[in-house]
C-alpha cells in the first residue's frame, strides 16, 4: 500500500541522513583537529625554541584553553610509554595517529603527533639527532556536543520528514482514490449494469479527458454506443419485417376471399349448367 511503502521511505531516508551526518561530522572534525593540532604543534614548538619557560608554560596553558579540547599533554622522551599502546604504536611508526572511541560515555576523538627532532632542535637538545623523537602531542577532543548537534538535526529531519510523509500519503490517497479508484469503480459499475442490470443503453460514462482511464472510457462509450445502434437497427428491421408480416397475412385474407367467391360462382355456373 502507499502508507507501507512510505514508511519504508521514511526509514531508509532517515537512515540514510543520519549515516551521512555522521560521516560529515566525523570528516570535518577530523579536519579540524588536523588543523587545530598543527596550530597548538606550532605554536609549543616556537615556545620551545626561545628556551624560556614562563613562554613555553604560557603557551601550553593558552592552547589547553581553547573550546573543546578534552585534554592537551606533552609526553616527554624518556617517559614510559609501555603502558599505552597507542603512544607506544606512535613512537614505533612516527607518523601521526587519530583516534576515535566512546570512553565511560563520552565520545572524544584524540590525535598523537610525534616531535620528531629538526636541525633547530638540536641547540636545546645536543643528546638528539635529527629523526629522533623528542617527544609526543598527546590531542584529544570531545565530540560530545558534535553529536548533540547531530541528534537536535536528525529531530528535526525527521519529523520534517514525518510531516512530508503524511502530506504525501494524504495526497496519494486523494489522487489516486480520484483519478484511479474512483474512475475504475464506475467503469466496473457501468460494465455490470450492461451485463447484468438495466441494460440501459442511453447512459454514458463520465470521464476527463487526458489520461488512460479517460481513453478507456471513451473506448467503452464508443461500444455502448455502436451496440446501442445495432439493436436500433435491429429493432427498426423487427417493426419492418411485422408490418410486412401483416401486409402479407391481409393479403392472404384478400387472396382466401377471392378464391372463395370465385369458387362460390364456379359452383353456381355448374348447377345452372347442370338445370339447362
Amino acid at each position: 500500500s502507499v502508507l507501507g511503502i512510505s514508511i519504508i521511505g521514511l526509514i531508509a531516508i532517515s537512515s540514510y541522513v543520519s549515516y551521512t551526518l555522521h560521516s560529515i561530522t566525523s570528516k570535518i572534525t577530523k579536519e579540524s583537529l588536523a588543523i587545530l593540532s598543527e596550530s597548538i604543534f606550532q605554536t609549543i614548538t616556537g615556545s620551545m625554541m626561545t628556551g624560556d619557560p614562563v613562554v613555553i608554560k604560557n603557551a601550553y596553558r593558552e592552547a589547553k584553553s581553547i573550546d573543546g579540547i578534552e585534554s592537551l599533554k606533552i609526553h616527554k622522551q624518556g617517559n614510559k610509554f609501555s603502558s599505552d599502546s597507542l603512544l607506544a604504536e606512535a613512537l614505533r611508526s612516527k607518523t601521526i595517529k587519530v583516534f576515535e572511541s566512546n570512553i565511560d560515555g563520552n565520545h572524544i576523538i584524540r590525535e598523537l603527533r610525534p616531535m620528531v627532532a629538526t636541525r633547530a632542535c638540536i641547540s636545546c637538545h645536543s643528546d638528539a639527532s635529527i629523526g629522533d623523537i623528542l617527544g609526543v602531542t598527546d590531542l584529544t577532543m570531545s565530540l560530545d556536543k558534535a553529536d548533540e548537534d547531530i541528534r537536535t538535526t536528525e529531530v528535526v529531519l525527521f519529523t520534517a520528514l514525518i510531516v512530508s510523509l503524511i502530506v504525501f500519503a494524504l495526497s496519494a490517497t486523494i489522487f489516486f482514490r480520484r483519478e484511479i479508484f474512483k474512475p475504475l469503480s464506475t467503469l466496473k459499475d457501468r460494465t455490470s449494469e450492461l451485463v447484468s442490470g438495466d441494460k440501459d443503453l442511453t447512459k454514458r460514462l463520465k470521464h476527463s479527458d487526458g489520461n488512460e482511464f479517460g481513453d478507456a472510457a471513451k473506448e467503452v462509450n464508443n461500444f455502448i454506443e455502436m451496440v446501442q445502434g445495432t439493436v436500433n437497427d435491429v429493432k427498426s428491421l423487427g417493426e419492418q419485417n411485422a408490418q410486412i408480416a401483416k401486409e402479407i397475412q391481409s393479403s392472404s385474407k384478400l387472396i382466401l376471399a377471392s378464391t372463395k367467391q370465385e369458387g362460390d360462382i364456379v359452383e353456381q355456373t355448374t348447377q345452372r349448367s347442370e338445370v339447362i
